[in-house]
Order: C-alpha cells, then structure tokens, then sequence
C-alpha cells in the first residue's frame, strides 16, 4: 500500500550529485536495451500487453508485427470485392486462399490476379511516397500501428479439389492465365485435400519466385493411383526439362505424394547450396528411383539438419533406412512415414538426435468405401501404439515442443473408463475396450503446439461422451503449456456397414471446456473430415470460452444442464466403487512430476471432472482459455472464438457482436 500511495520519483534529468550513480540511466530507459527485450517476445505479447504498458512502448513496436490477410470462398466466391481484398492486402506480409469449390477455380484464378497485380502496383507507390515524405522531412497523414508496411511475402492456398489446373503447366492455353506468384515470396505452401493427375509447372513457381527460401506441395486426401505430377500429365509429351537452374534461395522443400521424375528434382537440388530441410512424402516412384534420388542427396555439398525420403506402398527398404539417417548427421527433427516406423528405426535416429523437438507422422489418407479408416490403412496398425509408447517412456521424448501424431484413443484411457453407459444406449451395451498399447502420460511435459489425429478402434469407436471427455481431459492434463492444438477426425465419407464415423462430441456433458484449463492456448482447431461436428451444440455448450457466455442466463442454463446428470454421476460413483480402477493402474509415476500429473487425472473420464470444471468456471474468479485469439471447427482460417460462435447461433449474433471484435 506504501508503493500505491507514493508514486515512483523519476531520476532527475540534471542530477545535482556528481557520483557516478546518480546520472547513470535506468535499463529500461534505454531504448536500444528495450527494443532489444522486444525482439525476443512474440507477437500475441507485443500487441496485448507490451503495447498496452505506455505510449513510448507502444511507439517502439511500431512496425514489428506482420499482419495476416485470410479469404475463403466457401459459399460464394462474390465474397470479398476484389476492391476490398486488394486494400486489405496492401501492406499485408502473408496471405491465406482458401479454395473449397473447384468449380469457382477459374474464376478465382482471375479474381486473384487482378488482386495481386493491384497490390503490387499499389505497394510501390505507397513506398514511393512513403521515400519522398523522409526524404522532404515530413510524416505522412497516417495513424500509427504496430504492423509493418510490407510487401506479400507468405501465401497459403488451401484447395479441396485440385481438378482443373489452376496453377501454371506448359500444356495450357496463355491465354487461360495461371495463379499468379508474387516476386517478392519467401514462402509458399500449397495444400491440397483432394487431387487427380493434374499437373504443377514447379519450375515456373521457380522462375516467377527467386527469393523463395519455402516451398511445401502437398497432397491430404490421396486417391488410388491419382497424384498431381510435377511438368505435365500422365500419357501427355514431357515437356523439354529445364537443363540449368540459376542458384535458388531455397531453405525448404516439403513435398508429398507428387510424381516427379529424379532426374528433374536432382536438377533442381543441384541449385540449392543453402537447403537445410529436404522432405519427400509419401512420394509414389519406385525402390530403384528411391535408391538414385538418396545417393544424389548424400553426393550434394551440402549439410542437411532435416532429412525425409519415404515411399507411398510400402516401407523403405532395410538398406536405404540405414542410410537415410546419414543423411542429416544431428537433427532435431524426426519426419516418420508410419510404414517406416519400428523399435530398430527408432533407435537409429536417436543416434544423430541429440536433443529432439520436433516430431511429426505421416501416413497415407484414403477415401474409403466402407468401415473404418484402421481397416484400410495397414500402416496405421503399429505406428501410432509405437510412438504413443516412445512419449510416455523415452528421455528423448522430454524437450519435445512441436507434435504431430496418430493415436487411439484408448490409449488415453488411463483408468479404462470407456466402456462407462453414455446418455446414447448404443454405447452401453458395447464390450469392454481392449486398449491397441498400455495407456500412459507423455513426458513433453512442455509441448506446444499438438496436431493429433485421432484414430478410431474396431474394439471401441469414437462416438461416446466419455471417449470425449477421456480425450479433452488427457490433453488438458498432461500439455498444460501448449500455444497451438488441432484435433482432427480423419474420415472422409460415411461408413455404409455396422461401425458409423467417429465423431467428437463438443457437447458440455462432452467435456470440450476441459480444455480451459489451457492458459497459454492460442488457437484451437477441431474438425471432422466427415461433417460438421457442431451440428448437435447449444449456445451454452461453447460460449463458456466468451465474455458473452458468462452471463446469468447461460450460467444457469449450464448448471441446469449439470443438475441432469445426477443420476448418472451416482452411477459413476457405483462403478468405480466396483472397479477399483485406481489401484489396477499400477505404479504411478517415478518422480514426483509425474505422480502430480497421475493426481490431476484421478477423474479422468467421469462426469465428476467436467461438473467441477463448469463450477468453476461461471464462479466467475478463473477465466477459459484467456490467452486464445483463433478458433475453427473446420479446415479453414482461425477466427476470433466470438466471431464464430456469432456465426454458428445467428439468433443471438446480435448480443455477441456487442463485444468489440479484431480482425483476423
């Protein structure tokens, strides 16, 4: 209280004492020392906080952000005027197009060229008049800002059926166009859900972009026999390939399920002296193609820190698994094509690893015409059990911070409540799970950022509340640190036998709010490749996360709907009773970190964990997810949580709105 009633004296500007001390500044009031702190916070920091402390520190981190543009013709591609998108993208540093009509493709391709060549125009005059205003002494007329006036550096397309070649091939009509590729990119990354044998002229990216440092092609949803091709289609003449290539900027290059002859892609790789990441997905070329493309990479004068090379059918031979570690002779980075993935192979690539963070899985996605993905995806039936294993036991598993993985779900089950009754009384009556691996707890205590596939199993389909909560719990727990987290349903169609698609239930009885417990969240994605997962939500059911939601009317509504569940929570308690789930687990944890996480879990699962978790919510002294700024239940951009919910229940947009909204 003695600090609140006295102010702070600031230090004199003409110190009367001639002691050293006294006319030594503060750090802090150096603003050299000051930008140089700034430069090693993120950007949610700088704009929420940093910014916010006083205007001389507001002044400062003008110009350190970069400002992200999204467009994405779902519905109508009418939506934005190419007036209104080329005025948001002036200035912008990175643009993301999502495409989910193919028949809009050409119109697209149009829209975005007149777009694109207006904001290119339209950056260099800016920049123009920005040069003489410096150089007459004079501020432009402008309000400041903390983003950065920068020419498109970063574009992201995202298309869902790759049909008609929207992008440039030699075989196409000049005057039919292409998608056009600013000069001034640095990174493009082309994601593709669904494609034919449609032809990419990767050259001419190559050509249009010479400061290119990023480059990732790939292929979500694969079709039998059906892959994009690098130059030209499939029984067409293979265009003349480009002999030379003049020294690229390229730092990274991911690409998957492409056809590519090895002779061009070694023409290519010829050109890169400054790549570090080099990673062939699941690419559909044969063994003896395989083996001359790996000898071409171990012959380059370069020095790789990531290393991939796999094949689409099967997995890599013995000898080239050997190799493929050499490759990268100390890495960070495990790139695992689940065909590949074994005790042996695991071991060799802890040999070049001396401190990992960053794992990724890979596998092949099919359309399938019945049953459930495990069925068809032989690969999947010891990769995901494998490595969920290898995070709950291996010391190399501790200083994970980026994870991207397949898992069953059982494997979440700690105490093997799965098979507990469920309001739908389909479940009830199903055997008792029977887990693919032992269940445990992950020892990246510190991930941050999670994308997890979740993968249904034949003894136990994703369908029930408690397989929800079961997950939601588990995460929540055991990766209290994380920043980004999607959590994804790979199943394209729906199932026509006895098993449905899986689904994830975002219902409150679900337990979704368990995720609140995030403090560090930034964005959250969750999505089903086979439908909307939102269809069966009430207002009440997600708006715990909003300002709007923590109003006395879904307070009670929530509690309400808690109040239902009585019976069902004496249930709980009956079985557990019986069970005894807690002394069958076994040891729990070797340290007391680990023993601490196995306390925090003791109701994983069970109504009990969600009811205290609403509890404390609408309390009103712990506030969901507090540091969250982009949420999608789809596979588009990330929204501000209030701009989606405003979408999801127009009847009340009006009172959502009422919030002041950002623009993502």
């Amino acid at each position: 209280m003695t600090l609140i009633k006295k102010p702070l004296k600031r230090t004199p500007k003409h110190p009367t004492s001639n002691h050293p001390s006294s006319t030594r500044p503060l750090s802090l009031d150096i603003p050299e020392i000051l930008e140089r702190i700034f430069s090693f916070l993120d950007d949610f920091t700088i704009r929420w906080t940093v910014a916010l402390v006083s205007r001389e520190w507001f002044l400062l981190n003008q110009n350190r952000l970069l400002r992200t543009v999204s467009a994405n013709f779902l519905v109508s591609p009418c939506q934005p005027s190419e007036d209104v998108l080329a005025s948001r993208l002036l200035g912008a540093h990175r643009f993301c197009c999502f495409v989910t009509k193919e028949c809009f493709g050409f119109y697209v391709v149009g829209f975005h060229r007149g777009c694109i060549e207006h904001i290119q125009y339209d950056y260099e005059r800016e920049l123009l008049e920005r040069s003489r205003s410096q150089a007459a002494g004079t501020t432009p007329q402008q309000n400041p800002t903390l983003y950065a006036f920068s020419p498109l550096k970063e574009l992201v397309l995202n298309i869902t059926n790759y049909v008609n070649p929207i992008f440039p091939y030699p075989h196409r009509a000049p005057a039919s166009g292409h998608f056009p590729f600013p000069a001034t990119l640095t990174s493009l990354t082309i994601d593709i859900y669904s494609s034919e044998t449609t032809p990419i002229d990767i050259d001419l990216i190559l050509r249009d972009c010479p400061v290119l440092e990023h480059l990732s092609i790939a292929i979500g949803l694969e079709h039998e026999r059906e892959f994009p091709t690098w130059n030209h289609r499939p029984g067409q003449k293979q265009p003349q390939p480009q002999q030379y290539y003049p020294p690229l900027s390229l730092r990274e290059l991911t690409l998957r399920s492409v056809i590519i002859e090895p002779s061009q892609l070694e023409r290519v790789l010829n050109s890169v002296p400054r790549l570090k990441a080099l990673r062939l997905i699941g690419m559909p070329t044969t063994r003896d193609d395989l083996t001359q493309l790996l000898q071409h990479v171990r012959s380059l004068p370069i020095i790789l820190e990531t290393f991939h090379l796999s094949t689409h059918r099967w997995s890599l031979p013995e000898h080239l698994q050997r190799l493929t570690p050499d490759v990268a002779p100390v890495t960070s980075e495990w790139c695992l094509w689940a065909y590949d993935v074994s005790p042996s192979y695991l071991k060799a690539l802890e040999l070049h690893t001396p401190r990992l963070t960053t794992l990724e899985l890979y596998w092949a996605k099919k359309r399938r015409p019945s049953g459930t993905l495990f069925q068809n995806n032989l690969d999947l039936r010891s990769a995901p059990a494998l490595l969920f294993k290898y995070l709950c036991t291996s010391s190399h598993a501790v200083h994970i911070r980026t994870l991207k993985i397949a898992v069953f779900h059982p494997d979440m089950d700690l105490f093997e409540r799965g098979e507990y009754p469920d309001t739908n009384d389909s479940i009830a009556s199903i055997d008792a799970m029977v887990s693919p691996s032992s269940p445990g707890i992950w020892r990246c205590r510190n991930l941050q950022v999670l994308r997890l596939d979740l993968l249904d199993h034949m003894s136990s389909p994703l369908r029930s509340f408690v397989h929800s909560r079961i997950v939601f719990g588990y995460i929540s727990r055991v990766a209290p640190c994380l920043e980004e987290l999607e959590i994804c349903l790979p199943f394209d169609s729906l199932s026509q036998g006895q098993h449905p698609d899986p689904k994830i239930c975002l219902q409150l009885e679900g337990g979704f709010c368990l995720l609140g417990r995030l403090r560090r969240l930034r964005s959250l994605r969750v999505v089903s490749l086979g439908g909307i997962i939102t269809g069966s939500c009430k207002e009440m059911d997600l708006n715990w996360m909003t300002q709007a939601g923590q109003r006395d009317k879904f307070r009670e509504l929530r509690r309400k709907e808690v109040e239902r569940w009585r019976r069902r929570r004496e249930k709980e308690d009956q079985q557990e009773k019986e069970k005894n789930s807690g002394q069958r687990v076994g040891v729990r944890g070797s340290n007391a970190s680990e023993a601490e996480v196995w306390a925090q879990l003791h109701h994983l699962g069970l109504l009990k964990d969600v009811e205290e978790m609403v509890k404390e919510i609408d309390a009103g002294s712990y506030r969901p997810l507090p540091s969250l700024e982009g949420l999608a239940f789809d596979r588009y951009s990330l929204q501000w949580p209030e701009k989606v919910l405003g979408l999801l229940f127009p009847e009340t947009r009006k009172s959502l709105f009422g919030i002041k909204l950002g623009t993502k």
